[in-house]
């Protein structure tokens, strides 16, 4: 049997409304019906259920209560302390002490001993074991840390504390891009083991959940759990970063504006693959514009001043080093609130060599670092500096080589590491060490996209006293948020690299690009560059 349900309003859907302008016929008939309370009441009284004055009188008592009660809301004030998430720690710590988030060398060699060593009977994967070998030696020797390490050590670390994890998205197990494997399937027998759940006996929980490609009611259901449990860490991670795409109206309504609407925070993470490296433009960009157009950070205010992370709405981020997510991660546990964290995650950098950590990056006293300024190896003491680069991202380590390779001695490096809310004493401190450069920030996004909007007004605001402006390096506008071709990917990069450390034609013979094919379709910088022609 099918049964058809057809819901209706009785009256109109408002005020204002008027429901027999486009429906006369079908409302003149729900205009006659009986409405169902009678119908219920006429039930109740024929069946004996309650007596026509017990209905009276609970209806009276109901309403008599709803108007008691917007009575006094008139004089009612909000009291922020009775919404705020009780955050709570198993070792009480002062503020300072939370945002140092490192951890001894000795515990995370511990650890290794715990979340790195398949018991020698269980029949995994070979490749997969080869995995696991390498992090616990990397862990062990103390350096080529990478990306999936620093993550399964950022959990170690808050299990080991009795925090409860949570990673829900398509493929999280294994991770898409076959990085994490968190999980590991017996070869011979229907049989999984999970290191991360061996740790000690009382740990905090572990769950990394399969989801399906409903990311709106998965991305729904895990900023709920937040909610009702500030003080686990709970991250939703997008197959790609644009497939978040699916799941804009939860973003939108809980996401970035639900603590200004309803005064309740949300520590969710959202894992967001997000880099341009040739491939399709569907699953080249995370958006990251989105997110920043949405952060309410003050672009004009630019305080020294104040707790900018705990004030803004949210934060985001786009780390180059796994030593530095490690730190986003365990800061997100150990402060006395909650924010959303917004993670542009590079594929690119998941097995890039330069792209580790030592171990004592990870050590105690450690932290976040907003910016990672320059290391001056190899280049020009800062006053000498003729350029002060600014960029986010895996793109350093095309600038890097760049440099590296034509060497240019001139030319500092900061990477921006979180963006919103934007480190303003950090990067005016950049600013003032190097007072005859010129500045730009570098982006591999198109111009209409990325970070460029968000930092220009900032960066101009700051620079205002020394009579500088910040300019624009990157990839031309564009609909499409990459090119989809790898010939077309390749020379927009050597475009921007160009512009970047003034060297085109070397560019191209360092990356060993031939004259590109169907000019029309590139920038009209590359174009102009190819045929040496200034723009």
């Amino acid at each position: 049997f099918v049964r058809d349900p057809i819901g209706y309003r009785h009256d109109e859907h408002n005020e204002m409304d008027q429901p027999r302008f486009t429906q006369p016929i079908m409302y003149k008939k729900i205009q006659s019906m009986k409405r169902i309370y009678d119908k219920v009441i006429d039930k109740f009284v024929a069946e004996k259920v309650y007596s026509k004055e017990e209905i009276d009188k609970l209806a009276k008592d109901v309403m008599s209560g709803f108007e008691e009660g917007f009575a006094k809301s008139k004089n009612m004030s909000f009291k922020w302390e009775e919404w705020r998430p009780k955050v709570s720690y198993r070792y009480p710590l002062p503020f300072e002490g939370l945002k140092i988030t490192g951890v001894h060398v000795d515990k995370l060699k511990e650890l290794n001993e715990k979340i790195n060593v398949i018991p020698k009977e269980y029949n995994a994967h070979p490749l997969v074991r080869k995995v696991y070998e390498t992090r616990y030696k990397t862990i062990k020797d103390g350096f080529g840390i990478d990306w999936a390490t620093g993550e399964a050590l950022a959990w170690a670390t808050l299990l080991n504390d009795g925090h409860h994890i949570r990673l829900s998205g398509q493929d999280v197990q294994r991770g898409t891009f076959s990085h994490r494997h968190s999980y590991l399937h017996n070869q011979e027998k229907d049989e999984v083991y999970v290191p991360l759940k061996n740790i000690s006996r009382d740990q905090g929980q572990f769950n990394a959940i399969n989801s399906s490609l409903s990311e709106l009611a998965v991305l729904g259901f895990e900023i709920g759990y937040q909610y009702a449990d500030p003080n686990s860490l709970v991250m939703w991670e997008g197959q790609f970063g644009d497939f978040a795409n699916g799941a804009q109206i939860m973003i939108d309504q809980y996401v970035a504006s639900g603590e200004a609407k309803w005064g309740v925070q949300n520590g969710i993470v959202l894992l967001l693959p997000h880099g341009y490296d040739g491939q399709g433009s569907e699953h080249s960009s995370a958006r990251l514009e989105r997110y920043l157009q949405l952060c309410d950070d003050d672009p004009y205010s630019c305080r020294l001043v104040g707790h900018l992370n705990r004030e803004t709405n949210w934060q985001v981020i786009n780390c180059t080093l796994p030593s530095n997510y490690f730190h986003a991660l365990r800061r997100q546990i150990r402060r006395d609130y909650r924010k959303p964290l917004i993670v542009m995650s590079s594929k690119r950098m998941l097995r890039l060599r330069e792209a580790t950590s030592s171990l004592e990056e990870f050590g105690e006293g450690k932290r976040f670092r907003v910016i990672i300024p320059d290391s001056g190896k190899g280049i020009d003491e800062p006053k000498k500096i003729e350029k002060l680069i600014l960029c986010s991202g895996q793109v350093y380590y095309d600038l890097l080589k760049a440099r590296t390779d034509l060497k240019k001695k001139n030319i500092s490096i900061c990477r921006v590491e979180q963006i919103a809310p934007f480190p303003v004493r950090q990067i005016l401190e950049q600013f003032d060490l190097h007072p005859n450069a010129r500045v730009v920030w570098c982006q591999e996004e198109h111009f209409n996209m990325g970070a460029w909007s968000f930092v220009e007004p900032r960066a101009n605001k700051m620079l205002e006293h020394t009579g500088r402006r910040i300019s624009y390096v990157g990839r031309a506008s564009s609909a499409s948020p990459a090119a989809g071709f790898v010939k077309i990917h390749e020379a927009e990069l050597a475009s921007l690299l160009e512009e970047a450390m003034q060297q085109f034609e070397k560019i191209l013979s360092l990356i060993h690009i031939s004259e590109p094919t169907r000019p029309e379709r590139i920038s009209y910088a590359v174009f102009c560059l190819k045929k040496k022609k200034k723009t």
